[in-house]
């Protein structure tokens, strides 16, 4: 299902220290997102919640950050085939409600699904807040599912008090690592996925300790070299939000002032999502010679790169697919091929993940491959890879700003 080919492959002795880690970085926080896999509760709640909501054609998912990045990137690669077309509101910015209002169709006969773990996000109830003012029947009981953990917040005393359907994510469980839980799965869920094919991916890498703990190794040589930028190349239009939702990720959990021992962390690297071939055309001149040493994650999927009609080369003499017979997939694995040689003759450091194809099952298993990689790094860095008390910093300006 997934393949990862290292250019540096680590020695077995990290990789080994780094598989034995598991045990701690459960204990520490890894283990809120293993038992939301494992909790038939949750998904029997989610499937109770989908039945009662049947053939919705368009819904409107409000949230940011972990609330929405997940699901974006799901959407982003089951769009041409989602039962549902669905639209996001995260940043309290007109232009996105210029462009809900200039869609076509009836926007106001969907479903909305209201997503804040605390319940306190400024930005999704500033959402909240501007559909009611606009007009009360945007939000109906009947059509709106709200997303959020068990607490005081107000979003859940409002939800409360409106009679509006809840599904709960863990309280132990943080945003950016609750795709796999309401938060992305119930948005799945109207777009016609398997829930069952995400949960029997994440399922399959968390047999797969060996393949985060490769990962998590050959990040932990590559900081020891001293690279501090860490790019993401994923080489599908499908996987565009995916480096975003992995960006979060990577950033909120391992980058922190102090260790849980109170001394100063280690540094980490900095993560650029970046989608190939586009950047090829932008940043592929700053990977091969800027001077900032780095290293690349290249994603690959077999099954794209071997999907699309072939058609010949007709109409250009000086181009190589002249008079022979190509197709689109086969162009983008080209590309693929030529940037990780690219790479290697300018002797940047490279680790492949290659996957079989793009369905639910992958989604799931990348997920959490991810997320397990991220708990083992936390415990290398023996750092609190659950919180983000740096976010909280912007969180307090902004609430000082609008209450003067």
């Amino acid at each position: 299902m997934i393949e990862i080919r290292p250019d540096h492959p680590p020695d077995a002795g990290l990789v080994q220290k780094l598989t034995e880690a598991w045990t701690s970085a459960r204990a520490a926080g890894a283990d809120a997102f293993v038992q939301v896999i494992q909790s038939d509760e949750t998904w029997d709640a989610i499937e109770k919640r989908l039945e009662e909501c049947r053939d919705v054609e368009k819904a409107l998912v409000i949230g940011i950050g972990g609330s929405s990045l997940g699901t974006q990137s799901i959407y982003d690669s089951f769009s041409s085939t989602s039962a549902a077309e669905i639209f996001f509101l995260e940043s309290a910015d007109r232009h996105r409600w210029d462009l809900l209002r200039n869609l076509g169709g009836d926007w106001r006969d969907r479903h909305i699904v209201i997503v804040s773990k605390s319940g306190n996000t400024l930005e999704t109830l500033t959402w909240v807040e501007k559909l009611a003012y606009i007009d009360q029947s945007w939000i109906k009981p009947e059509q709106c599912t709200v997303i959020a953990s068990p607490g005081e917040g107000e979003l859940q005393s409002w939800a409360k008090t409106a009679g509006l359907p809840c599904l709960w994510i863990p309280a132990d469980l943080g945003g950016r690592f609750s795709v796999l839980s309401a938060v992305g799965m119930f948005p799945a869920g109207l777009m016609g996925l398997s829930r069952f094919e995400f949960r029997e991916g994440a399922r399959w890498a968390l047999t797969r300790l060996d393949l985060a703990a490769q990962l998590a190794a050959v990040t932990v040589r590559s900081w020891e070299r001293g690279e501090m930028v860490t790019h993401h190349w994923t080489y599908s239009e499908a996987l565009r939000s995916f480096g975003q939702w992995w960006q979060q990720l990577w950033a909120e959990s391992l980058a922190k002032k102090v260790t849980r021992s109170g001394g100063p962390a280690p540094a980490v690297s900095t993560p650029l999502p970046c989608l190939g071939p586009r950047d090829q055309h932008s940043l592929l001149q700053l990977v091969i010679e800027g001077q900032t040493p780095k290293h690349v994650f290249l994603t690959r999927v077999r099954e794209v790169e071997s999907q699309g009609e072939s058609f010949e080369g007709r109409l250009f003499a000086q181009m190589p697919f002249y008079q022979k017979a190509i197709s689109l997939g086969s162009v983008l694995g080209a590309e693929a091929q030529a940037f990780e040689r690219a790479l290697l003759d300018n002797r940047i450091p490279v680790t492949a993940i290659e996957l079989d194809g793009l369905n639910e099952r992958t989604f799931g298993a990348l997920f959490m491959l991810w997320q397990m990689t991220i708990a083992l790094l936390g415990e290398h860095l023996n750092i609190n890879a659950y919180n983000q008390p740096g976010v909280e910093f912007g969180k307090k300006h902004a609430d000082k700003i609008l209450r003067q």
